[in-house]
């Protein structure tokens, strides 16, 4: 139990860590790449509206060095032939290439855009399509140095923040272990501490019966022992499902017959409970698995569907092997559905409108059931359909 709540806790750690520095690294590059555009197309703006170069008269406080420092070419057409070709102000590109670019832009629907390291503006010039080319490698590369290094450092610092977490995981949920083995110890020891009265009471109890017998005050409180009895074997049994290094013995299992055994107890409580339980379907399926373990599973769920389920209801169990699991499923019709279904598997839980007070029952059987599955490295899944309630249970073979 411990050892799963520091990896939920490490989990949660690093996912919301993860999410952090991509929130960060994205807005940044974003900012960052959103500037490069916007520099750009302020650049090739200008010179787009001068017929395609910079002006002799521009905004030095604005513009600075800038003219002096790019790299730019332009092409005037009709759309089908080409008017002027311009490339004097840069030499990785001649007429042949611009010619080239300006039909890649022709074919694009977008008016301004990337091709290769090139930024593009298209607009009217005079009745013609200029189409302006600004060379922006040097600040896409400062773009991609900067996004590299960005991502570089967040891994990491998300790999350090992993080993530091690990490394101190154990102290920060030091008062959470600490309250789990206490909680625990008194479950344990009270269970042992109830046992001793109980144990006077009953043969308190016995003794008073030869002197009264059929009384039905002393069957009231053989009828409160016997439960306070179950409760007491439920806790210690629980308890010992969630000791934290403990290694339950396992074994090749043929789970058919082990069902079978397990429902063949049930045929007595079966018939007084004014239900038929009906195995539907039984596959020949084999788990590694604790068979003590896995018939308390069935019986605290066969036993759950006879407590809760309507009157004269078919109890309908099924065991199948698919895709490489044992898939168990049992299935009753209710008066009431259960209106908190996510609440069912922890401990003590009772639904009020479901659950009659009358049949006893403390709200641990299914946690139990839980346990065992979780033990198995398993899943169990309580689903309802109006009043028919289902339990799925699936363990890898």
């Amino acid at each position: 139990m411990i050892k799963k709540i520091r990896i939920k806790f490490i989990m949660i750690a690093m996912i919301s860590l993860f999410v952090l520095l991509t929130v960060i690294v994205f807005t940044m590059n974003a900012i960052n790449y959103d500037n490069l555009v916007d520099e750009a197309d302020e650049t090739i703006e200008l010179i787009s509206e001068n017929k395609g170069i910079f002006p002799e008269i521009f905004d030095k406080a604005i513009y600075g060095e800038t003219p002096f420092q790019s790299r730019y070419f332009s092409v005037l057409t009709d759309g089908s032939y080409f008017i002027k070709i311009d490339t004097s102000k840069i030499k990785l590109v001649d007429s042949k290439k611009a010619v080239e670019y300006s039909l890649r832009v022709l074919s694009k629907d977008n008016d301004c855009g990337f091709i290769q390291n090139y930024r593009y503006l298209v607009n009217d010039d005079d009745g013609y399509i200029r189409i302006t080319f600004l060379d922006c490698n040097n600040q896409l590369e400062s773009f991609r140095d900067f996004l590299f290094t960005s991502i570089l450092i967040s891994s990491i610092g998300y790999v350090l923040f992993f080993f530091v977490i690990c490394l101190f995981s154990n102290s920060v949920l030091k008062p959470v272990i600490e309250s789990y083995r206490k909680q625990k110890q008194f479950v344990t020891d009270a269970s042992h501490e109830i046992k001793t009265p109980l144990a006077i009471i009953q043969a308190d109890k016995d003794v008073l019966a030869l002197d009264y017998p059929d009384n039905s005050w002393l069957e009231d409180i053989d009828n409160q022992i016997s439960k306070l009895t179950k409760l007491t074997n439920d806790l210690v049994f629980l308890s010992k499902l969630d000791e934290i290094n403990e290694d339950i013995v396992m074994h090749k299992t043929a789970v058919g017959p082990l069902l079978n055994k397990t429902v063949s107890n049930f045929v007595a409580l079966e018939v007084s409970r004014r239900k038929n339980i009906i195995i539907d379907q039984l596959d020949e399926v084999y788990i590694v698995a604790n068979e003590v373990y896995l018939e308390k599973m069935f019986s605290l769920l066969i036993e759950n569907a006879l407590k809760y389920g309507k009157d004269n209801c078919d109890i309908i169990i099924k065991l199948a092997k698919s895709n490489n699991s044992m898939v168990f499923t049992i299935t009753n019709q209710m008066d009431k559905p259960i209106e908190n279904i996510d609440m069912i598997f922890q401990r003590f839980y009772k639904d009020e409108k479901s659950h009659n007070s009358s049949l006893g029952g403390y709200g641990i059987g299914l946690s139990t059931v839980h346990a065992i599955v979780d033990k198995h490295k398993g899943k169990i899944i309580a689903s309802q359909d109006l009043e028919k309630m289902t339990f799925t249970i699936k363990i890898t073979i």
